[in-house]
């Protein structure tokens, strides 16, 4: 009987000092011990991070533009080279012939074709009708008061009518509001324009062949003619 009161009396005394420690001790849990630890370091690092586009900006960090994946596992770095032009023209035949001078001079090269955008058309119209019919009954209307009309046969605007074509805007502004007033149904269009113009690129291996007496015959030849150094349509791939 003795000893189950002297080990109840041992347990008692043993949760009553766990209980003291653990109140008056002032220590923490391992756990939150731990997590104080690292988690300085941790939000200093957070403080010391910086955006690439910040770094940039500050100049302290540069962009490096690289492709990686070569098929043998290696980094590629692409390298960009010179391409030497000679042109416009506005006729490819032109272009051959300066093609055959550098050909006489050894130095290969090809005719490079290219859509230049050009001025904008302006067109006024009335929107399609519903049918043909129609169409020829609205010319008729507009032709008898005198305005030049023709009926649109094909495209997006079948059955429309044409009013006009304008190359300048302001033309085309005049007669569309001027046919608005008159109780029209009109609408105004731009119309993008381009032209061709040709320009002969030569071999990027011959480039240095391109003697000033040669490139000044041909400027002789064609005044119009100029010479650029452009960065070539491809670079090319060489293992880092």
């Amino acid at each position: 009987m003795k000893m189950r009161w002297l080990f109840a009396a041992l347990v008692v005394l043993n949760v009553g000092y766990f209980a003291y420690r653990l109140v008056f001790s002032g220590e923490q849990p391992a756990s939150v011990v731990s997590e104080s630890s690292s988690g300085g370091g941790a939000y200093e690092d957070a403080e010391s991070i910086q955006l690439l586009s910040e770094a940039v900006a500050a100049g302290s960090a540069k962009r490096v533009v690289r492709i990686v994946g070569g098929g043998d596992g290696s980094s590629l770095r692409v390298q960009t080279s010179l391409c030497t032009q000679i042109g416009a023209f506005r006729a490819r035949d032109t272009a051959g012939q300066v093609q055959q001078r550098l050909m006489a001079a050894s130095i290969g090269s090809e005719i490079r074709q290219v859509k230049v955008p050009t001025a904008p058309d302006y067109w006024v119209y009335i929107p399609t009708l519903p049918n043909r019919s129609a169409a020829i009954r609205k010319l008729k209307e507009l032709q008898a008061n005198k305005i030049d009309s023709f009926i649109i046969t094909e495209g997006e605007l079948t059955n429309g009518i044409s009013l006009g074509l304008f190359t300048r805007e302001k033309l085309a502004v005049q007669l569309r509001d001027r046919q608005l007033a008159n109780g029209y149904n009109v609408e105004m269009k731009e119309l993008a324009r381009y032209r061709f113009e040709y320009w002969v690129e030569i071999r990027k291996a011959d480039r240095e062949l391109l003697s000033n007496a040669l490139w000044s015959s041909i400027q002789e030849r064609y005044g119009f003619a100029e010479k650029h150094d452009n960065l070539c349509d491809t670079g090319v791939a060489t293992p880092e």
